[in-house]
């Protein structure tokens, strides 16, 4: 009986062990798969943000110069304005 107990007692350390090492190596696997998954999506969003970076810089770039146009259009406008002002102030006599 005791010899039994002795066996089915060994028995269980080894095949606790068995499992032990069979759900360590799991978790090794998984970790691995993690860590790749991990490396590709820093990857991506690394490519995303460098993307991202040169749309901002191009609409950033398009605005200033539209900007830039509208200013232009509307500074020469005042001065033919202010041209026909002068124009009108003169024939009226006053220098």
């Amino acid at each position: 009986m005791l010899a039994r107990v002795n066996e089915l007692s060994s028995e269980f350390r080894r095949v606790s062990k068995m499992q032990v090492v069979q759900t360590t190596r799991q978790i090794i696997l998984e970790n691995v798969r993690l860590n790749n998954q991990m490396g590709l999506v820093e990857t991506d969003y690394t490519d995303v943000e460098a993307k991202n970076g040169k749309i901002r810089d191009e609409v950033r770039t398009s605005s200033i110069s539209k900007l830039n146009k509208s200013f232009c259009l509307f500074f020469f406008d005042c001065r033919k304005k202010r041209m026909h002002l002068n124009i009108v102030y003169l024939m009226n006599g006053n220098e």
